[in-house]
């Protein structure tokens, strides 16, 4: 879930479903057609060799609803 700060928490074992709508200053959505997303979790930011989860349009893991400007996180931890 993503709080007020921007924050995205996932837990451990848990399904990630949430969304974000990208929008402009007069909070109209922003066109994201022919856009791909692609978000990279670590548990430690000051380890760069650390593996990553990766989650994106590509794989599967994330969806974007481009006249809308809808981003979406779809993952579970067990797949």
């Amino acid at each position: 879930m993503i709080d007020k700060e921007g924050t995205l928490t996932i837990i451990k074992g848990a399904t990630l479903e949430d969304s974000v709508v990208y929008k402009s200053p007069s909070n109209q959505p922003i066109n994201l057609s022919d856009y791909k997303v692609i978000t990279r979790i670590k548990e430690n930011l000051n380890v760069p060799d650390e593996e990553a989860i990766v989650l994106s349009s590509d794989n599967g893991k994330m969806s974007v609803d481009g006249l809308n400007g809808k981003i979406k996180w779809l993952y579970r931890d067990w797949e």
